[in-house]
């Protein structure tokens, strides 16, 4: 299925695009949102990831040669959302909420934003990235 133009299979997990094992080559927040800079395990692909009409974020260890292992994307207003996805909002608010606050922010959150995605990175070595955004979009890195 696609998700914001992002093919993504029913579990979430971003495809369409060769990333594990790969490089977190760069990483960038501005006003205009976040952008990841992906580099195939073998160094041939290069793929950027955007993201926009940031609501949230966060970035637990970013460590010089990240290694991704998956890459999730799912709507946050699905009526339910899988116990990654779940997760992956943990991370979002780790450190910032209670366990007690968390379910009443994601609350909040669901209801002010049903249309937000949740992106999240997760690594292999090197770091967790976990993004509420309003859209996501990859272009090739190679051409770009």
């Amino acid at each position: 299925m696609t998700l914001d133009g992002v093919q993504v299979r029913e579990d979430g997990l971003v495809v369409g695009f060769r990333y594990h094992d790969g490089q977190l080559a760069g990483f960038a927040a501005s006003e205009d949102g976040l952008r990841f800079d992906i580099r195939s395990v073998d160094g041939a692909e290069r793929t950027i990831l955007k993201a926009g009409g940031v609501i949230d974020f966060a970035v637990q260890d970013y460590w010089p040669g990240t290694i991704l292992s998956t890459i999730h994307l799912w709507r946050l207003g699905e009526p339910a959302l899988p116990p990654l996805a779940a997760q992956a909002l943990d991370d979002l608010y780790q450190g910032r909420a209670t366990v007690g606050d968390l379910s009443t922010l994601v609350a909040r959150q669901r209801r002010y934003h049903p249309e937000a995605l949740i992106l999240h990175l997760d690594s292999s070595y090197g770091g967790t990235f976990t993004c509420l955004c309003e859209w996501v979009r990859h272009v090739d890195g190679n051409t770009a």
